[in-house]
């Protein structure tokens, strides 16, 4: 017993910290699984340097879309 007060008297300052890293880090987790899901219905790249709607040559254009069918997963 006499062992584990002396550690914690001689760590005190990094055994506070360690705590505070510990419920920090709790409440970053906790928040994010209660995280609200932001619907994404679609989106469209186009290239920069040459432009899709005039049909330069080079140019390109990607669509996505998707659909959110549970939290995190999209389809």
């Amino acid at each position: 017993m006499i062992r584990v007060q002396s550690f914690i008297n001689q760590h005190k300052k990094h055994i506070i910290v360690f705590g505070i890293f510990i419920f920090s880090l709790s409440i970053f987790l906790i928040g994010n699984a209660f995280a609200l899901l932001t619907p994404v219905k679609s989106i469209i790249i186009t290239s920069e340097k040459t432009s899709y709607e005039n049909k330069e040559p080079g140019s390109w254009q990607v669509e996505k879309s998707s659909k959110w069918i549970r939290k995190g997963v999209a389809r």
